[in-house]
Protein backbone atom coordinates (compact mmCIF):
# COMPACT_ATOMS: atom_id res chain seq x y z
CA UNK A 1 0.00 0.00 0.00
CA UNK A 2 1.65 3.87 -0.21
CA UNK A 3 2.43 4.76 2.37
CA UNK A 4 0.91 8.33 1.86
CA UNK A 5 -2.39 6.55 1.18
CA UNK A 6 -4.97 8.02 3.40
CA UNK A 7 -6.28 4.62 4.13
CA UNK A 8 -3.27 4.65 6.31
CA UNK A 9 -5.28 7.40 8.32
CA UNK A 10 -7.59 6.55 11.22
CA UNK A 11 -11.85 7.05 10.95
CA UNK A 12 -14.07 7.14 13.59
CA UNK A 13 -17.87 5.61 12.42
CA UNK A 14 -21.01 6.63 14.22
CA UNK A 15 -24.50 4.66 13.93
CA UNK A 16 -22.27 1.76 12.43
CA UNK A 17 -25.55 -0.38 13.93
CA UNK A 18 -27.89 0.94 11.11
CA UNK A 19 -28.81 0.27 8.00
CA UNK A 20 -26.79 2.81 6.10
CA UNK A 21 -23.93 2.79 8.51
CA UNK A 22 -23.36 -0.85 8.80
CA UNK A 23 -22.50 -0.77 4.86
CA UNK A 24 -20.52 2.33 5.09
CA UNK A 25 -18.51 0.76 8.27
CA UNK A 26 -17.76 -2.44 5.76
CA UNK A 27 -17.05 0.05 2.73
CA UNK A 28 -14.63 1.57 4.87
CA UNK A 29 -13.04 -1.88 6.36
CA UNK A 30 -12.86 -2.86 2.68
CA UNK A 31 -10.40 0.04 1.61
CA UNK A 32 -8.09 -0.31 4.62
CA UNK A 33 -8.78 2.12 6.82
CA UNK A 34 -8.31 1.97 10.72
CA UNK A 35 -11.44 2.43 12.36
CA UNK A 36 -12.88 3.77 15.57
CA UNK A 37 -16.50 2.87 15.84
CA UNK A 38 -18.80 4.23 18.44
CA UNK A 39 -21.75 1.93 19.81
CA UNK A 40 -24.47 2.78 22.67
CA UNK A 41 -23.73 -0.08 24.53
CA UNK A 42 -21.91 -3.77 24.60
CA UNK A 43 -24.36 -5.93 23.18
CA UNK A 44 -23.94 -3.52 19.94
CA UNK A 45 -20.44 -5.09 19.40
CA UNK A 46 -21.79 -8.99 19.12
CA UNK A 47 -24.33 -7.96 17.21
CA UNK A 48 -22.24 -6.15 14.31
CA UNK A 49 -19.87 -9.75 14.66
CA UNK A 50 -22.40 -11.81 14.24
CA UNK A 51 -24.05 -10.24 11.14
CA UNK A 52 -20.68 -10.41 8.84
CA UNK A 53 -17.43 -12.08 9.36
CA UNK A 54 -15.44 -8.82 8.13
CA UNK A 55 -16.26 -7.21 11.13
CA UNK A 56 -14.99 -10.11 12.95
CA UNK A 57 -11.84 -10.86 11.35
CA UNK A 58 -11.20 -6.97 11.33
CA UNK A 59 -11.81 -6.70 15.26
CA UNK A 60 -8.91 -9.91 15.27
CA UNK A 61 -6.44 -8.01 13.58
CA UNK A 62 -7.11 -4.74 15.16
CA UNK A 63 -8.24 -2.98 11.85
CA UNK A 64 -11.52 -2.09 13.72
CA UNK A 65 -11.69 -0.59 17.74
CA UNK A 66 -15.10 -0.24 19.83
CA UNK A 67 -15.83 2.84 22.36
CA UNK A 68 -19.01 2.71 23.99
CA UNK A 69 -20.64 6.11 24.80
CA UNK A 70 -24.21 5.27 26.02
CA UNK A 71 -25.55 8.85 25.46
CA UNK A 72 -23.17 10.77 22.77
CA UNK A 73 -24.75 14.38 24.06
CA UNK A 74 -23.45 13.92 27.72
CA UNK A 75 -20.62 16.27 28.81
CA UNK A 76 -17.32 15.34 26.93
CA UNK A 77 -18.49 11.81 25.90
CA UNK A 78 -17.32 12.34 22.40
CA UNK A 79 -14.50 14.05 23.37
CA UNK A 80 -13.12 11.58 26.07
CA UNK A 81 -13.13 8.91 23.24
CA UNK A 82 -11.70 11.45 20.50
CA UNK A 83 -8.83 12.46 22.61
CA UNK A 84 -5.20 10.74 22.34
CA UNK A 85 -7.21 8.40 19.29
CA UNK A 86 -5.39 9.68 16.51
CA UNK A 87 -8.73 10.01 14.56
CA UNK A 88 -8.14 11.82 11.98
CA UNK A 89 -11.70 11.88 9.99
CA UNK A 90 -15.11 11.69 11.94
CA UNK A 91 -17.59 9.94 9.77
CA UNK A 92 -21.24 10.52 11.51
CA UNK A 93 -23.81 8.76 10.47
CA UNK A 94 -25.90 8.39 13.84
CA UNK A 95 -29.08 10.01 14.58
CA UNK A 96 -30.20 10.81 17.88
CA UNK A 97 -33.14 7.98 19.19
CA UNK A 98 -36.27 9.93 18.97
CA UNK A 99 -38.77 9.27 21.52
CA UNK A 100 -42.32 9.04 21.39
CA UNK A 101 -43.16 12.83 22.34
CA UNK A 102 -45.35 15.33 21.43
CA UNK A 103 -42.82 17.90 22.70
CA UNK A 104 -40.88 18.43 18.95
CA UNK A 105 -38.74 20.77 19.85
CA UNK A 106 -36.94 19.44 23.05
CA UNK A 107 -36.86 15.31 22.21
CA UNK A 108 -36.66 16.14 18.18
CA UNK A 109 -35.12 19.09 16.97
CA UNK A 110 -32.63 19.98 19.84
CA UNK A 111 -31.36 16.47 20.34
CA UNK A 112 -30.45 15.95 16.52
CA UNK A 113 -28.55 19.92 16.28
CA UNK A 114 -26.97 18.98 19.58
CA UNK A 115 -25.40 15.56 18.14
CA UNK A 116 -24.32 17.31 15.47
CA UNK A 117 -22.42 20.41 17.28
CA UNK A 118 -20.73 17.93 20.20
CA UNK A 119 -18.80 16.23 17.71
CA UNK A 120 -17.66 19.74 15.94
CA UNK A 121 -16.94 20.75 19.29
CA UNK A 122 -15.00 17.88 20.54
CA UNK A 123 -13.08 17.83 16.74
CA UNK A 124 -11.53 21.57 17.59
CA UNK A 125 -10.25 20.24 20.57
CA UNK A 126 -8.39 16.92 19.28
CA UNK A 127 -5.44 18.42 17.01
CA UNK A 128 -5.63 14.94 14.86
CA UNK A 129 -9.43 15.58 13.43
CA UNK A 130 -9.07 17.26 9.88
CA UNK A 131 -11.97 16.30 8.70
CA UNK A 132 -15.64 15.62 9.66
CA UNK A 133 -17.89 13.88 7.29
CA UNK A 134 -21.90 14.15 8.32
CA UNK A 135 -25.01 12.35 7.33
CA UNK A 136 -27.80 14.92 6.11
CA UNK A 137 -30.42 14.87 3.99
CA UNK A 138 -31.99 16.16 0.72
CA UNK A 139 -35.15 17.52 2.67
CA UNK A 140 -32.77 19.87 4.40
CA UNK A 141 -33.53 21.62 0.28
CA UNK A 142 -37.10 22.49 1.11
CA UNK A 143 -40.18 23.03 3.49
CA UNK A 144 -42.01 20.64 4.76
CA UNK A 145 -45.22 22.51 2.99
CA UNK A 146 -43.53 21.75 -0.17
CA UNK A 147 -44.94 18.49 -0.13
CA UNK A 148 -48.28 19.80 -0.74
CA UNK A 149 -47.68 22.21 -3.31
CA UNK A 150 -44.93 21.34 -4.70
CA UNK A 151 -43.00 22.89 -6.66
CA UNK A 152 -41.87 20.20 -9.49
CA UNK A 153 -40.24 22.33 -12.38
CA UNK A 154 -37.91 24.12 -10.01
CA UNK A 155 -33.83 22.44 -10.06
CA UNK A 156 -33.06 22.25 -6.97
CA UNK A 157 -29.06 22.30 -5.50
CA UNK A 158 -26.91 22.20 -2.05
CA UNK A 159 -27.16 25.56 -2.06
CA UNK A 160 -30.83 25.34 -1.22
CA UNK A 161 -31.85 25.35 2.40
CA UNK A 162 -35.41 25.09 4.28
CA UNK A 163 -36.50 28.98 4.83
CA UNK A 164 -39.08 28.13 7.17
CA UNK A 165 -36.91 27.12 10.30
CA UNK A 166 -38.41 28.95 12.95
CA UNK A 167 -42.19 27.63 11.68
CA UNK A 168 -43.57 25.47 15.36
CA UNK A 169 -43.87 21.83 13.40
CA UNK A 170 -47.39 20.39 13.62
CA UNK A 171 -46.17 16.66 13.50
CA UNK A 172 -43.33 14.22 14.08
CA UNK A 173 -42.25 14.04 10.54
CA UNK A 174 -42.43 17.87 10.09
CA UNK A 175 -40.05 18.21 13.12
CA UNK A 176 -37.65 15.69 11.59
CA UNK A 177 -37.38 17.83 8.77
CA UNK A 178 -37.06 20.95 10.39
CA UNK A 179 -34.05 18.73 12.70
CA UNK A 180 -32.50 17.76 9.82
CA UNK A 181 -31.92 21.84 8.02
CA UNK A 182 -30.93 22.83 11.39
CA UNK A 183 -28.14 20.45 11.77
CA UNK A 184 -27.19 21.22 9.02
CA UNK A 185 -26.92 24.67 9.19
CA UNK A 186 -25.46 24.43 12.93
CA UNK A 187 -22.68 22.79 11.08
CA UNK A 188 -22.07 25.83 8.70
CA UNK A 189 -22.35 27.96 11.30
CA UNK A 190 -19.94 26.05 13.31
CA UNK A 191 -17.03 26.43 10.58
CA UNK A 192 -17.90 30.16 9.67
CA UNK A 193 -17.72 30.89 13.42
CA UNK A 194 -14.73 29.10 15.05
CA UNK A 195 -12.80 28.86 11.78
CA UNK A 196 -11.98 25.45 13.01
CA UNK A 197 -8.54 23.09 11.89
CA UNK A 198 -10.61 20.57 10.22
CA UNK A 199 -13.30 20.91 7.08
CA UNK A 200 -16.71 19.20 7.01
CA UNK A 201 -18.44 17.80 4.46
CA UNK A 202 -22.03 17.40 4.23
CA UNK A 203 -23.68 14.75 2.15
CA UNK A 204 -27.60 14.55 1.45
CA UNK A 205 -28.89 11.38 0.66
CA UNK A 206 -32.46 11.20 -0.70
CA UNK A 207 -34.87 8.18 -0.26
CA UNK A 208 -32.16 5.34 0.67
CA UNK A 209 -33.36 1.97 -0.64
CA UNK A 210 -31.42 -1.31 -1.71
CA UNK A 211 -30.27 -4.28 0.27
CA UNK A 212 -29.91 -4.72 4.07
CA UNK A 213 -26.28 -5.75 4.53
CA UNK A 214 -26.99 -6.79 7.80
CA UNK A 215 -29.33 -9.47 6.75
CA UNK A 216 -27.13 -11.86 4.85
CA UNK A 217 -27.73 -15.17 6.61
CA UNK A 218 -25.13 -16.78 7.56
CA UNK A 219 -24.09 -19.71 10.53
CA UNK A 220 -23.58 -16.55 13.02
CA UNK A 221 -26.83 -14.66 11.44
CA UNK A 222 -29.55 -17.14 11.27
CA UNK A 223 -32.39 -15.40 12.54
CA UNK A 224 -33.01 -13.19 9.52
CA UNK A 225 -36.21 -13.64 7.56
CA UNK A 226 -37.81 -11.69 4.96
CA UNK A 227 -40.17 -9.39 7.20
CA UNK A 228 -36.79 -7.87 8.60
CA UNK A 229 -36.47 -6.27 4.95
CA UNK A 230 -39.54 -4.79 5.12
CA UNK A 231 -38.64 -1.72 7.43
CA UNK A 232 -38.43 1.79 7.25
CA UNK A 233 -38.52 3.07 3.55
CA UNK A 234 -38.20 -0.48 2.58
CA UNK A 235 -41.37 -1.43 3.46
CA UNK A 236 -42.89 1.58 1.85
CA UNK A 237 -41.30 1.11 -1.64
CA UNK A 238 -41.87 -2.81 -1.83
CA UNK A 239 -45.73 -1.75 -0.92
CA UNK A 240 -46.82 -1.64 -4.73
CA UNK A 241 -45.43 -4.91 -5.51
CA UNK A 242 -46.70 -6.88 -1.89
CA UNK A 243 -49.90 -6.27 0.38
CA UNK A 244 -51.46 -2.53 0.78
CA UNK A 245 -50.99 -3.23 4.82
CA UNK A 246 -46.90 -1.53 3.67
CA UNK A 247 -48.50 1.36 1.67
CA UNK A 248 -47.26 4.54 3.05
CA UNK A 249 -50.21 7.20 3.86
CA UNK A 250 -47.72 10.12 2.89
CA UNK A 251 -46.75 10.39 -0.61
CA UNK A 252 -42.52 9.48 -0.71
CA UNK A 253 -40.84 12.00 -3.43
CA UNK A 254 -39.47 10.42 -6.01
CA UNK A 255 -35.54 11.03 -5.56
CA UNK A 256 -34.26 6.78 -4.56
CA UNK A 257 -30.46 6.38 -3.75
CA UNK A 258 -28.81 3.21 -3.30
CA UNK A 259 -27.53 2.69 0.10
CA UNK A 260 -24.29 1.28 -1.24
CA UNK A 261 -23.73 4.48 -3.20
CA UNK A 262 -24.43 6.23 -0.10
CA UNK A 263 -21.81 4.05 1.86
CA UNK A 264 -18.98 4.69 -0.79
CA UNK A 265 -19.41 8.75 -1.03
CA UNK A 266 -19.19 8.43 2.99
CA UNK A 267 -15.86 6.77 2.41
CA UNK A 268 -14.79 8.73 -1.09
CA UNK A 269 -15.50 12.11 0.97
CA UNK A 270 -12.82 10.79 3.40
CA UNK A 271 -10.23 11.95 0.85
CA UNK A 272 -9.05 15.56 1.73
CA UNK A 273 -7.34 15.53 -1.69
CA UNK A 274 -9.76 14.21 -3.71
CA UNK A 275 -12.99 16.02 -2.28
CA UNK A 276 -13.09 19.61 -1.29
CA UNK A 277 -13.49 20.68 2.45
CA UNK A 278 -16.63 22.65 3.49
CA UNK A 279 -18.86 21.65 1.23
CA UNK A 280 -22.28 19.86 0.46
CA UNK A 281 -23.23 17.48 -1.74
CA UNK A 282 -26.73 15.94 -2.75
CA UNK A 283 -27.19 11.87 -3.57
CA UNK A 284 -29.86 10.99 -5.60
CA UNK A 285 -30.24 8.43 -8.84
CA UNK A 286 -32.01 9.32 -12.25
CA UNK A 287 -31.92 13.15 -11.09
CA UNK A 288 -32.34 13.60 -14.66
CA UNK A 289 -35.11 11.49 -15.66
CA UNK A 290 -38.03 13.73 -17.33
CA UNK A 291 -40.47 12.69 -15.23
CA UNK A 292 -38.88 11.50 -12.24
CA UNK A 293 -39.19 8.33 -10.65
CA UNK A 294 -42.57 6.50 -10.13
CA UNK A 295 -42.32 3.96 -7.09
CA UNK A 296 -45.39 2.17 -8.04
CA UNK A 297 -44.62 1.31 -11.91
CA UNK A 298 -41.52 1.40 -11.03
CA UNK A 299 -41.12 -1.62 -8.62
CA UNK A 300 -44.02 -3.24 -10.45
CA UNK A 301 -41.99 -3.24 -13.49
CA UNK A 302 -38.97 -4.73 -12.15
CA UNK A 303 -41.06 -8.00 -10.62
CA UNK A 304 -42.59 -8.48 -13.93
CA UNK A 305 -39.54 -8.37 -15.64
CA UNK A 306 -37.13 -10.21 -13.70
CA UNK A 307 -39.59 -12.12 -11.25
CA UNK A 308 -42.60 -14.10 -14.01
CA UNK A 309 -42.00 -17.21 -12.24
CA UNK A 310 -43.07 -15.53 -8.67
CA UNK A 311 -45.51 -13.38 -9.58
CA UNK A 312 -46.95 -16.76 -11.26
CA UNK A 313 -46.37 -18.56 -7.89
CA UNK A 314 -48.76 -15.67 -6.08
CA UNK A 315 -45.25 -14.19 -4.08
CA UNK A 316 -46.34 -10.62 -5.44
CA UNK A 317 -49.46 -10.18 -5.04
CA UNK A 318 -49.33 -6.44 -6.39
CA UNK A 319 -51.54 -5.22 -4.14
CA UNK A 320 -50.08 -1.77 -2.35
CA UNK A 321 -49.94 1.60 -3.21
CA UNK A 322 -46.88 4.46 -3.00
CA UNK A 323 -47.65 7.86 -4.38
CA UNK A 324 -44.82 9.66 -5.93
CA UNK A 325 -43.98 13.58 -5.74
CA UNK A 326 -41.64 14.80 -8.79
CA UNK A 327 -38.59 16.35 -7.24
CA UNK A 328 -35.84 18.27 -9.58
CA UNK A 329 -32.52 18.12 -7.98
CA UNK A 330 -29.38 18.67 -9.27
CA UNK A 331 -26.41 16.48 -8.72
CA UNK A 332 -24.13 16.98 -11.48
CA UNK A 333 -21.64 18.74 -8.98
CA UNK A 334 -21.79 15.35 -7.13
CA UNK A 335 -20.67 12.94 -10.08
CA UNK A 336 -18.19 15.52 -11.13
CA UNK A 337 -16.73 15.73 -8.13
CA UNK A 338 -16.98 12.28 -6.90
CA UNK A 339 -16.30 11.04 -10.08
CA UNK A 340 -18.82 8.59 -10.71
CA UNK A 341 -22.56 7.86 -11.33
CA UNK A 342 -24.84 6.66 -8.79
CA UNK A 343 -26.80 3.67 -9.56
CA UNK A 344 -30.52 3.89 -11.66
CA UNK A 345 -33.58 3.27 -9.59
CA UNK A 346 -34.01 0.24 -12.09
CA UNK A 347 -31.17 -1.34 -10.43
CA UNK A 348 -31.67 -0.31 -7.09
CA UNK A 349 -34.97 -2.18 -6.59
CA UNK A 350 -33.69 -4.58 -8.22
CA UNK A 351 -31.51 -5.56 -5.77
CA UNK A 352 -33.67 -4.75 -2.85
CA UNK A 353 -36.27 -7.57 -4.61
CA UNK A 354 -33.79 -9.74 -5.06
CA UNK A 355 -32.32 -9.61 -1.20
CA UNK A 356 -36.64 -9.91 -0.30
CA UNK A 357 -36.90 -13.31 -2.40
CA UNK A 358 -33.92 -14.77 -1.65
CA UNK A 359 -34.62 -14.64 1.83
CA UNK A 360 -38.92 -15.82 0.80
CA UNK A 361 -36.95 -18.97 -0.58
CA UNK A 362 -35.09 -19.51 2.24
CA UNK A 363 -37.67 -19.61 4.80
CA UNK A 364 -39.59 -21.42 2.18
CA UNK A 365 -37.22 -24.39 2.09
CA UNK A 366 -36.43 -24.35 6.08
CA UNK A 367 -40.64 -24.68 6.50
CA UNK A 368 -40.22 -27.73 4.02
CA UNK A 369 -37.58 -29.57 6.00
CA UNK A 370 -34.81 -28.61 3.15
CA UNK A 371 -31.24 -27.63 4.46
Amino acid sequence: MDPHSTSREKLLITGATGYIGFKTLLTALSRGYSILALVRKDSDISDLQSRSAAITESVRSGQLEFAIVPDFLADDAVYDVLRGSGVAVIVHLASPLAPQTENYEEDIIRPAVSMVTVFLEAARRVESVRRVVVTSSCVTLIPFEWNFNPDSERLYTATDLNPTLTSTPASPMEAYWISKALARKASRDFVETHRPSFDFVNLLPGVVIGPDDRLIPSPTNKTVKSGDVLQGTRRSVLAPVLTADLSSSFPYVGVPVHVGDVARAHIDAVDRQRIPGNSEFILVSDADADEGVDWEEGARGVVRTYYGKELEEGLFPMEGSLEAIRWRVDTRETERVFGWRLLGFQETIKALVAQWVGLKRLETSVEAGCE
